[in-house]
């Protein structure tokens, strides 16, 4: 049976919070202008504060804030994937849109099912800082940053590695290294596909790369039809926020606690 999963915006909007507290940490100047930059453009009725002084909100706020929630509600544990991409359009001070170009800085996350708001905080900082494909992200890309979190589930083993739709799916393979005794793994989240405007053989071949075959080694199908490739899919729940949208959540609640 599918398990029900209800991802909100709150996921990322805690992603932010996250990034942005370590950025400070490390180097707060850039932090502090930018923020107070964006916070004019937005001609948000919130006043700036550092973020050593931001409310620590926690995920249940935000999902109160977005309506997707309520305090009380538990977070189901939940193999997640986070995802840090940087904008490249003439308005990426507004919020997140579809037609966005984008390049990605960082994504990495993790198969077991971790507690949600713990996970999300701990894989923000990995994907932003750790993810060996990009140097670490930087105050200065704060502004064109868009955080998407993916919450996955429905894993299945298939027999036929073209058993699955592009768009609904994310693949995971294992492969017997030709080289060693060792198995080699990688991932696609179910978007990366259609984003790439690759058919289901592109798709494999690409996952082959990325698990570390080198290009010539051999095709999918022969590490398929020799028993040495593993295809599990699975499908992805996923939600989105711009920093502006991050801004306007802690706008809100920020008013909501000087209000109360």
């Amino acid at each position: 049976m599918s398990r029900t999963i209800v991802t909100s915006p709150s996921y990322a909007a805690l992603a932010f919070d996250t990034l942005i507290a370590a950025l400070y940490e490390r180097d707060p100047a850039p932090v502090v202008f930018l923020l107070k930059d964006q916070l004019r453009s937005a001609n948000s009725s919130s006043g700036f504060k550092p973020p050593q002084e931001l409310t620590k909100f926690s995920l249940a706020d935000y999902k109160r804030a977005t309506r997707t929630g309520t305090s009380s509600a538990p977070e189901p544990d939940t193999p997640l994937f986070v995802t840090w991409n940087l904008r490249h359009n003439d308005k990426a001070t507004l919020p997140t849109t579809e037609e966005d170009s984008k390049e990605l800085r960082g994504c990495i996350g993790n198969f077991s099912s971790l507690p949600l708001e713990e996970g999300i905080r701990e894989y923000a900082l990995i994907a932003a800082f750790e993810d060996p494909r990009f140097p670490p992200i930087t105050s200065s890309e704060l502004s064109r940053l868009e955080c998407s979190i993916t919450l996955l589930k429905d894993f299945e083993l298939i027999d036929d590695p073209l058993n699955w739709e592009i768009g609904k799916h994310g693949l995971r393979i294992s492969i017997q290294s030709p080289f060693s005794s060792r198995r080699l793994s990688s991932t696609f989240l179910p978007d990366v596909a259609p984003e790439q405007g690759w058919t289901k053989d592109d798709t494999l071949e690409h996952l082959l790369l990325k698990a570390g075959v080198p290009a010539g080694s051999g095709s999918w199908e022969d590490f398929h039809n020799s028993n040495k490739l593993q295809v599990t899919r699975y499908k992805g729940v996923k939600s989105k926020i711009s920093l502006p949208d991050y801004l306007t959540l802690r706008g809100q609640l920020e008013d909501s606690i000087s209000s109360a």
